[in-house]
């Protein structure tokens, strides 16, 4: 649904960020997602961007990763139930793996909306738009040297722009979503070179401090994770204990792998090939020191 104001079509909830919640607009067209006339103004069409609490003030959105596979596989009927059930939807989940002839791991970043635009599904990302996904969030690949590569949902919904995600070796062969580009731009979505650089990641043996992200590698205390579907018992007896990293001169990290010249990808997808995620979700934004 659109509301015609008088500096042309918006979204509702650019009408809040204008500051014009409590203004009448000037025209209100309600159309279905196919484009064909909904219900009236007024009526019991949904309006997107405005989630429905049952109450007038809105409670603390619920972290909560089991978003990620119904974005990856475009279920956009459970994606929307889950949303009303108070799921926020700007959030990051990791999906780990190993660098292909190694036991080195990194460490993906997953939202809900670049999930749903990697696998092409146009109507999950509508969804996901509607209440509000952020699509200028910066997501990257990382090891416990910090991050090494940058990416968005636009990034993802393009063809050679970027290294949209880890797992595609061959970003030439990338399928290009056209009707997801579009939807994407309409929403005022960058690409990540047009953006700024994202919060500080703390790297091993250093806990994140305030204004830093945390890295997903790393545990609290900043000693890299194992977690249990790569690190098997025949794989620990082999490796051993975790050792340390080797770092660049690079702000923040940004060491990344030696190994991913090699433009190979790793090993750590479940047995019909669909990606595992990792550990709880967390906030894709991240409260930053005063004098940053």
């Amino acid at each position: 649904m659109f509301v015609i104001t008088d500096d042309g079509p918006k979204l509702p909830w650019e009408l809040d960020e204008d500051g014009h919640a409590g203004s009448k607009p000037a025209q209100v067209e309600a159309q279905d997602r196919s484009g064909a006339p909904s219900s009236p103004p007024g009526g019991p069409a949904r309006t997107l961007g405005h989630r429905e609490t049952g109450s007038p003030s809105e409670e603390p959105r619920r972290l909560d990763a089991s978003l990620m596979p119904l974005a990856e596989k475009g279920d956009s009927e459970a994606l929307d139930a889950q949303l009303r059930q108070g799921c926020e939807v700007n959030i990051f989940v990791s999906e780990f793996r190993f660098y292909p002839g190694s036991f080195r791991m990194y460490g993906t970043d997953w939202t809900p909306l670049t999930a749903a635009v990697a696998g092409g599904h146009l109507e999950a990302a509508r969804v996901l738009l509607e209440v509000r996904a952020d699509v200028n969030v910066v997501c990257c690949c990382c090891t416990a040297s910090g991050p090494y590569s940058f990416w968005t949902a636009l990034d993802i919904a393009r063809t050679g722009d970027a290294v949209p995600y880890e797992r595609d070796p061959e970003k030439q062969k990338q399928p290009r979503h056209p009707e997801i580009e579009k939807l994407l731009l309409a929403a005022c979505a960058k690409p990540s070179s047009k953006l700024p650089e994202p919060p500080r990641m703390n790297t091993y043996g250093n806990p994140a401090e305030k204004g830093e992200r945390k890295n997903p590698c790393l545990d609290e205390q900043g000693f890299p994770l194992r977690p249990e579907h790569l690190y098997t018992e025949e794989v620990l007896e082999l490796i051993g204990p975790p050792g340390a990293p080797k770092f660049s001169n690079r702000s923040g990290g940004g060491g990344g792998c030696p190994m991913s010249s090699m433009g190979m990808f790793g090993i750590g997808t479940s047995v019909d090939g669909s990606r595992i995620y990792t550990g709880e979700a967390s906030w894709t934004k991240v409260e930053r020191r005063l004098d940053d």
